[in-house]
């Protein structure tokens, strides 16, 4: 399995997070499943909006290159 952290993509087994850890000390999260077909992602924009809430109400640093097109 691959892991998203920070921006990075580790395998699960060589991802280790601190004790001090947000996410690992409170439950924080954010968690997207998109929908896709034949190289087709469905509801997009919906998901890419969605996502942006989340990681607003979590007080996340968002990149500015973080866009729909990236």
């Amino acid at each position: 399995m691959i892991v998203n952290f920070n921006g990075g993509l580790f395998q699960a087994d060589q991802l280790h997070l601190s004790i001090n850890n947000r996410g690992l000390k409170y439950g924080d999260s954010i968690f997207e499943t998109l929908k896709s077909k034949r190289l087709t992602c469905y509801f997009l924009e919906e998901h890419y909006f969605r996502l942006m809430a989340s990681m607003r109400m979590l007080r996340m640093e968002i990149p500015m290159n973080f866009s729909p097109v990236f």
